[in-house]
């Protein structure tokens, strides 16, 4: 866990993975935001390879639907 501020706006535990520098992340996307606590939120995301994995299995999820509902 590492505490993560943006001076005078917030403070945060966050428990992701980070990168030396942001070349590293390539392309990014949210998947999930809920609020789990009272003033707290949780942020999903998949950045890199793991975004392009992402975007592939959605990608065959849509194309497995239109094929069934045609």
């Amino acid at each position: 866990v590492r505490v993560v501020e943006v001076p005078g706006v917030s403070m945060e535990l966050c428990g992701g993975t980070h990168v030396t520098n942001t070349s590293e992340i390539r392309a990014f996307k949210i998947v999930s935001e809920q609020g789990i606590a009272s003033g707290i939120r949780r942020i999903e995301a998949v950045a890199g390879e793991a975004f392009f994995d992402y975007v592939n299995v959605r990608d065959n999820v849509l194309k497995n639907l239109s094929t069934t509902l045609k």
